[in-house]
């Protein structure tokens, strides 16, 4: 019995090993196709005008690796080519990230391991089926009220859609909104 037990622990030991960066960092392992050996990318977060520089690889083989720590839990962070010819932006954890992606099409790229990311790749999947992003946008807020999505679309579009709407999705609990925009 004490060997199953042991048996059970080492793997979940292991499984909980390969899905989380240890000490509270992040690990970003990317696959890229169609990218010439030797292209520098660049990892840095953004703050308005101000940007810091968080890492930076070699493409070799068609593949790269980037590593560090967040000071923040989450951080919505660009990743680009030396020359910005490829680029996208996306929700960044100290935790490992995989991103997978095609020259050309780093915007569409497979980002995965990142919980917020994930939340975000949601949000526009939904837009893209819904096809009205204003409302698709106040239908995750209403939903994902503690998201940083979330915090993220009132954010930029506070100033647009006028405080009372801004006010109401940030205060209102979701099951008093009205959602018409």
């Amino acid at each position: 019995m004490n060997t199953l037990l042991t048996l059970s622990l080492v793997t979940l030991i292991s499984t909980i090993g390969f899905s989380q960066s240890p000490n509270g960092r992040f690990e970003i392992t990317g696959k890229l196709s169609g990218i010439a050996d030797s292209t520098w990318i660049y990892l840095e977060a953004r703050n308005g005008t101000q940007a810091t520089n968080l890492d930076s690889a070699l493409v070799i083989d068609g593949r790269f690796h980037l590593k560090g720590a967040l000071t923040l839990e989450v951080d919505y962070v660009l990743l680009f080519t030396h020359d910005y010819s490829d680029y996208t932006f996306f929700w960044l954890e100290n935790t490992a990230i995989t991103f997978t992606a095609e020259k050309g099409k780093f915007k569409q790229a497979a980002i995965t391991g990142s919980t917020t990311q994930d939340e975000q790749q949601q949000l526009n999947m939904s837009v893209r089926s819904g096809g009205n992003e204003k409302k698709e946008d106040l239908l995750f807020i209403r939903t994902h009220p503690n998201s940083m999505v979330s915090a993220n679309i009132l954010n930029v579009y506070a100033s647009t859609w006028g405080k009372d709407t801004a006010e109401m999705m940030f205060n209102k609990p979701a099951t008093t909104m009205n959602l018409v925009p």
